[in-house]
């Protein structure tokens, strides 16, 4: 096994205080600890907290909706000639 500098980290979960002095290793190497991981697209952080992720979710979500409405699909437009529109 070789470990990548930057690829591998170890995340503790919960929310305990934590003893800054440990070190983890990987195959001889030092790896170091962090406190967000992203998997298959959701931020997962060692509080178990997804309100940063939702945040983010909800905001983009928004954007895009407003992207809806500008093209008139909330007004006269209509949602089959917007589709219409999108898929052009």
């Amino acid at each position: 096994m070789n470990p990548k500098k930057g690829k591998s980290e170890v995340m503790l979960f919960g929310r305990k205080p934590r003893n800054t002095n440990r070190r983890w290793e990987l195959a001889g190497e030092e790896i170091g600890e962090t406190s967000m991981y992203k998997y298959l697209g959701i931020e997962l952080k060692s509080g178990l907290s997804f309100k940063h992720y939702k945040n983010k979710i909800v905001a983009e979500a928004m954007k895009r909706m407003m992207l809806v409405w500008t093209m008139g699909i909330r007004g006269p437009l209509g949602v089959e000639a917007g589709v219409r529109v999108w898929q052009a």
